[in-house]
Order: structure tokens, then sequence, then C-alpha cells
């Protein structure tokens, strides 16, 4: 009789069986890390209940189960003796670490190998991907089924083709062997299985590996290389990084290979490591920079005893390349990440290599055609050796390990002078070219590209403040106006901003710096930042002193809409009747649609639907002409907002509908709008539900593209839903964000909505203050001609018919303190309105008005 290994010994076995490592088999079993690491070190046993729950996490037979339990609470226990071990010949090196992340993968390429109908199945992938791991462990898993073994190759050190039979010969320790003749003579009836691993510098042996398979009928050949033998018998396997945590969560993080095997190694370094919601973020942002390569990974999780996660995601983010490898027992040319590179870069003919360092300027992805205006060549070559990636859209990208080792060789080279500029005069050009295309029917094209071309462009920003006066600053954010919206992207297009008020820019092309100025007062506007006032003044008065006709519609159309708020049409109607003029005189239909939009919405939020309804219909006229779909729909969208107002809900409705269902996937510009419309069509039908969701919707679009007075519509719109919904908690904290947010902004309208919000809220729990803030509301609506919808309406009723007759004072007073502290109502804009009558004070002056007999 013999004795089974103990209960330690036989658990680990029956894990690494299943290809689990101990955080899987911990999950799986609902148990910490520790408890499985103690468990297979025998400084602790299990309990029954957690044996059994081991025991379905290993997916054990009944028989496996019972043994499992007994040995849990017994030790070992006498069975029959097994079966004799077979010892199979071969030379297959001890993994340093087990494998982490690719069951699967292990799995199919066990399969693919042994049914390989040429016997030659290569491995490839980037450096650093571990290729050489997953050999080695489909090496370990297949040494069975070759009776004269498994051989590994290790071929780094060799320099020539030549040196590849007598390598492989003293591997196998044959007396002769030293040319293909001999090697093939002497394997003739052998079968067995020979791994070559980083094959990608001897291609010129690849004819060897060939014959080798062709006079050797029961070889097979399993081979790692960065590139493909390019022999009739291969099948090639693509090694893809490890795969990447979804999220920041402590439950994605978990379940992510890369995250595991960084857990794994770091606890190596470090007993007791584990991953905990503390740290989970920062693991997961070390997995994604790290883009899941193994050996990188491995590289950074060795320096888990000098930083933690948060600290290594630091460094790693200033300077990819700056940690050392701390792990002797690599190979010299994979000790760093910069020498794992620097090795395979060397095997590149001189001009792929300065190639390769080139293409460390582009953060992103990248065309073949811009690649070639900064002089790189080979990129067909660079893909083949996995030393860049070409997705299958036909762009390219560099790993960020790779990208980063591309830069510091190009910092280097003595032309990266030239390089970077003609990469920023490179971004100016695409920039201008699909600046032109955003309002027109390859809009959605226009926005594809130039999302993907965003790092680059911010990195021509940094480069051109830098180095060239903002020229190229200049022309990219003039050309991206509108871009910067849609994308998100405001403070990217506002960052020259600074760089004019140092008092630069003084080099400039005056046209160029009016345009500049204009775009940056645009800009400022959407972020309700009152410095939008002076940009577009400045921009005004270049374009004046400059006869810069062309600039003086867009000039007073961007004044009018800082000029547009309720009680304030007189001023606004003037901007927008010179900027229509202009626009008319210059031909210039974009700026003259948008002036009469402009106008109409004046006319709307001045509560003038019907005059509203004539100047939206003569821009969506204007607007035809110039075949835009994107900025049809946001006409269209006003349009019919206008009819809702006079009461056709039905033909709003169907607008709105239709604009929802079109197909705009990156116009967020018209879209956000209409859903917010829609969802107010919604709530006044009671379909509450469909109403949240496009509220959902409505909000992701604007915090996405960072519209300050976007997000204070949603919140009121979603505060209005709660209470519809008797959530009156969660539409207090709503609707005060909502109030809070227009004061500042002095959005007139979403204040007074946002008051009786709150107002219907505290009807059952503070009728004085629900009293005061219907007043509050009043006396808005007594002083400036607001727009109210319906839903408000209904509030503003209801609140109403619940104040008793003393509460019914207090609400009269409030509101005769905000309409006897405003006083004047028309000015320049709207930031000065909100200094002349400091509407945050007067609000909070009538929310603290007291009933008459304690006054």
């Amino acid at each position: 009789m013999h004795a089974l290994p103990t209960f330690s010994a036989w658990l680990r076995q029956l894990r690494v069986e299943r290809g689990l490592t101990q955080a899987q088999l911990a999950a799986a079993a609902g148990c910490s890390v520790s408890l499985i690491r103690k468990y297979e070190t025998d400084t602790r046993r299990p309990t029954r209940a957690i044996a059994l729950r081991l025991s379905a996490a290993l997916q054990l037979s009944d028989a496996e189960q019972a043994q499992l339990v007994r040995m849990a609470l017994n030790g070992a226990v006498p069975t029959p003796a097994p079966p004799p071990i077979t010892i199979h010949p071969g030379w297959i090196p001890a993994p340093p670490t087990a494998l982490v992340g690719r069951e699967q993968a292990l799995a199919r390429l066990v399969e693919t190998l042994l049914q390989a109908p040429g016997r030659l199945v290569t491995l490839v992938g980037p450096p650093g991907v571990g290729k050489s791991r997953l050999a080695l462990a489909c090496a370990s898993a297949v040494a069975g089924h070759f009776p004269d073994g498994v051989w590994f190759v290790e071929l780094a050190a060799l320099s020539a083709a030549h040196e590849l039979p007598v390598t492989i010969a003293h591997r196998l320790e044959l007396a002769h062997g030293d040319d293909t003749g001999a090697l093939t003579s002497a394997l003739q009836r052998r079968h067995l299985l020979l791994v070559l691993d980083n094959f990608e510098h001897l291609l010129a042996a690849a004819p060897t590996v060939a014959r080798l398979l062709r006079e050797v009928p029961k070889l097979t050949v399993l081979a790692t290389s960065r590139v493909p033998l390019r022999i009739r018998a291969e099948q090639c396997v693509k090694v893809e990084p490890l795969g990447l945590p979804r999220s920041a969560t402590l439950a994605a993080v978990a379940a992510a290979p890369a995250a595991q095997l960084f857990c794994e190694r770091a606890a190596a370094i470090v007993p007791g490591f584990q991953l905990s919601t503390a740290n989970a973020a920062s693991i997961a942002g070390l997995c994604h920079r790290l883009d899941g390569l193994p050996l990188a990974i491995e590289l950074v999780a060795a320096n888990s005893d000098r930083f933690g996660p948060a600290a290594l995601l630091e460094q790693i983010s200033q300077r990819m390349s700056d940690l050392e490898s701390r792990l002797a027992d690599l190979p010299s040319h994979q000790q760093t990440l910069p020498t794992t590179i620097a090795w395979s870069t060397q095997l590149l003919p001189p001009a792929a290599r300065l190639s390769f360092s080139r293409l460390g300027i582009f953060a992103g992805s990248f065309d073949a055609t811009l690649a070639a205006k900064l002089g790189v060549e080979h990129l067909d070559l660079l893909v083949e050796h996995q030393l860049v990636q070409q997705r299958p859209d036909g762009r390219y990208r560099l790993l960020e390990t790779l990208r980063a080792y591309a830069a510091a060789c190009l910092a280097s080279d003595p032309a990266a002078a030239e390089v970077h500029a003609a990469f920023a005069q490179s971004l100016a050009e695409l920039a201008e070219a699909y600046g032109r295309q955003l309002n027109t029917p390859r809009h959605t094209e226009a926005l594809t590209a130039l999302n993907e071309q965003l790092p680059d462009l911010r990195n021509a920003l940094s480069w051109s403040l830098a180095h060239d006066g903002g020229f190229i600053a200049a022309r990219i954010t003039v050309a991206l106006r509108f871009y910067w919206l849609n994308a998100g992207a405001i403070q990217e297009g506002r960052r020259v901003e600074r760089f004019l008020r140092e008092g630069n820019g003084t080099a400039l092309p005056p046209a160029l710096l009016a345009k500049t100025y204009l775009t940056l007062g645009y800009l400022a506007s959407q972020q309700i930042d009152s410095v939008c006032i002076d940009l577009l003044e400045q921009g005004v008065t270049l374009a004046h002193q400059h006869a810069l006709a062309a600039e003086i519609a867009p000039a007073r159309y961007l004044q009018a809409i800082l000029a547009r708020y309720p009680g304030n049409l007189v001023r606004c109607r003037t901007l927008l009747t010179e900027a229509i003029a202009s626009a008319r005189a210059q031909g210039d239909d974009y700026y003259l649609a948008a002036a009469l939009n402009e106008l109409g919405t004046a006319y709307s939020e001045n509560s003038e639907p019907r005059m509203a309804l004539t100047y939206f219909a003569e821009a969506l006229k204007v607007a035809a002409r110039l075949e835009r779909a994107p900025i049809v729909r946001r006409y269209e969208s006003d349009h019919a907002a206008a009819l809702a107002d006079l009461g056709d809900t039905h033909q709003a409705r169907r607008t709105f509908e239709r604009i929802c269902q079109e197909e705009h996937a990156n116009d967020h510009s018209a879209l956000w709008e209409t859903q917010l419309r829609l969802a107010r069509l919604d709530m006044e039908a009671g379909a509450l539900e469909r109403a949240g969701k496009l509220l959902k919707a409505a909000a992701a679009a604007v915090a996405t593209m960072g519209i300050d007075y976007g997000q204070i519509m949603v919140l009121r719109r979603q505060g209005q839903l709660a209470l519809l919904c008797a959530d009156e908690t969660g539409a207090r904290v709503l609707l005060h964000t909502a109030y809070d947010r227009a004061v500042r902004s002095m959005f007139l309208e979403e204040i007074a909505a946002a008051l009786i919000g709150l107002a219907r809220a505290d009807c059952t729990i503070d009728a004085q203050q629900s009293a005061r803030r219907c007043g509050a509301f009043e006396g808005l609506r007594g002083r400036f001609p607001l727009r109210v919808d319906p839903v408000t309406a209904s509030m503003h009723r209801h609140v109403r018919s619940t104040l008793t007759a003393r509460e019914a004072e207090v609400a009269d007073a409030a509101a005769q303190v905000v309409t006897e502290r405003i006083r004047q109502i028309a000015f320049p804009d709207n930031y000065t309105a909100r200094a002349a009558f400091q509407l945050d004070r007067v609000l909070a002056t009538a929310l603290r008005v007291q009933p008459l007999k304690s006054r």
C-alpha cells in the first residue's frame, strides 16, 4: 500500500491540473487567497464545510469529493497503489512561476498542436506578450504524447542560421548533428516535439526546419517568434495580451487575468499582498497602462516591495522605461522592458529601426498616410515583427510599452525637432480638413477620425505652445471650434487661452488671432465662464480693425448667445439683426442659419413662441441649402419645441422621436436636447419610465460634452421626474443641485422651475418654506417673461392649492421681495446682469421672509 501525499499537496495538484490560480480557487470557493495558501502549505486544515466548497470549486467527482473531505479532516489516507509513472525523456526548463490567465489559450494551443496537419505551430506576438511562457506550459502539457520527449531549445543567443542544427543536436545530446543532414539522420525514427523559442532573428534558418519536418515524419515543432517562419506546413497562433479589467470595481479586477498575474507576482514579492477595495483601481490602471503584457506586468510587479500599486502606477505613468527589472533569472534580453524591445528592434534593418522610433511620436492610432509624412517606411515589416499592431479598420497603433521605448529613441534622434514640426503641421492640416466636414453629411466620419486623433492633437497643441509661438495651436483650436464641444474636450480647446493671456501670440496673423479669440469666447461661454465676454470683445475688435468682414456675423452671433436671457430680447435682437445682415452680405449660409435660429430661440425664451416659429422656419430653409444633417436636426428640434409650447405636442413628438431614431452616433449636440424635450412630453403624458430612460441618456451626453447649462436642465427634469414618481427625497437632492448651479449662472427659467419643484417637495414637511419658494417663483415670473412648461405649471398650481391663508401671505411677501429688488432687467449680457441685481442675494432674502405676525 502506498500513501497519498498530504492534503496540501493533493489540493495543490488538483488546482494546477484544472488550470486555476490560488486567487481563482479562492473566489470560486468563497474564501480568501491567504486561506488557500495556508491549506497548500499545511499550516491550516479546512473545515468540512470549506472542504465541500473546495470540492465544488474544483468540480470533483463524488468519489474525489469524499476523499478530499476525508483528507482534509484526517490527513493522508491509505489507498491502492497508483499506476506506475512513465518518465518521458526530453528537456523542459522548470517554469519559475505558475501560468496565469492563459487557461483557455493553453487548451486551444494543445489541441491545435496535437492536430496540426503540417506538424508546425508558431506562436506569434509582440515582445513581452508571453509566447515563451505559453510554449513552455504547452510543452509540459503534451509531454505524454511524444515517446521520445519534448525538447525546449532556446535560440536567443544564436546569431546565425547555420547555428540552429548544432544547437538542437546539443540540446538532444546527440553525438552527431552539427549540420542539417546529420541532424535529420539522428532524428529519423524519433517521435518527439521540438520547441524552438525566439526564432524571429533566425528566419534564414526556416528552410532547416522545413527539411526536418519533411524528413522526420514523427517530428512536431512548436516555435515562438514575432513573425511567421513562412513555411507551407506552418500554422500560426497569435498570442494576445492578457485580459484587462473592464472596470475598477473589485469584482472586475479580480476576474481579469492581467490583474491576477500582477497580484500573484506581487504576493511572491510581498507576502500577504492581496487585491482589495483600496488598491483595485490602481491595479486596474497598471494593467491598462501596461497593455496586459505579461512581461511588462511581471517587471513592474517585481518592484512591489518598494512601491505599492498606486505608487507604481504613478512611476510608470511618468516614465514607462525607468523601472528596472529585478528578475535575475530572466535572459539578458528580457532584464528590462527597454532591453527586451531593444533586442527586438536590433533585428530590423536601419531604416525600419528609424521608422519605429518615429512612430513613438504618436500617442494614439494612426494611418499610413500620416505616418509617411514623418518619413516612416516599412510599416508592413514592423507589423510582421509584432512591433506595430494593425487593426481591422486598417489603422495602426503601438502597444504602450513599445511606444514609450520608441519615443525615447526618437528623443535621441538628431532629426527629432524636424519630426515634431512635421507632426504638428500634419495634425493642423488634418484638423482643418476634418473641421470643415463637421457640419456636413460626412460629420460622423469626421468625428470618428478626430476622436481617434485626439491624443495626437493634444500633443500637437503642446508642441506648438512651446516651440512655434502658438501658430499650429491656434490653427487647430479654430479649425475644431465645434469639435471640442461635441467631444467633451472643451478644456483642450481652451489651452491656447492662457498662452494668449500671458502676452504671447503677438506673431499670429491678425485674422487667425481674431478667429482664435472668437473660438475661445465661444468655448468659455459653454462653460458659463465670464471671461468669454472679454475674449469675444477682443475678437470683434480685431475683426473690425483688420476689415475681417467674414468674422462679424459669427462674432455678433456669439455675443447674442451671451445676451440671451428672458427680458433682454431687445439687446439680443439688435446683435442678431447685425449678424443676419452681415451673413447675407457675405453669402455665409452657415451663420445666417445660426443667427436666424438663435433669434427664434430668443423669442421662445421670452415666451413668444409664434414669433419664434417664424425664425426657426427660415433657419431650417437656409440650413437645408447647407446639406448639413447635424445643423438641420438641431433646428428641427428647436422648431418642434416651439410647436410644443403652442400646444401642438403631437407634431412635436413626431419630430423628436424621428430625431432620436436617426443615425447620429456621434452627434450629441442635437440628440441630448431632443431627448430632454421628448422626456418632458412623456412626463406630461404619464410615461414616466420612458422619460427616465431619455433623461439618463441626455445626462450621459451632456456629461461627456461638458455642457454646464445642459447639466442644469437635465438635473431639473430629473428632479421633477422624481417628484412625479413620489421620490421626494431624491427630488430634493436633484433640484437643490440644479437650483444652486442655475443661480450661479443666472439661468432664470431653470431657477424658477427648480424653486417650484422644491416647493412641491416641501409641501408636506415645511409649508412655510414651500410658500417662500412658491413666492420666489412667482416673483421671477412677474419680473421676467419666463417660459413655463406644463409640468412646471402643474406643480405651481398644486403648491398654491395647498397654501393656507397665512402661508399665501408668506408667498406673496417673498414674491414682492423679488419684484422690488430687481429693477433693471436689460443688460449687454447676462454676466453684467448677474452682477447688477445679484440674484443669489435677492432669492436668499425672499426665502427668509417671515409670516406677518412675527415680523
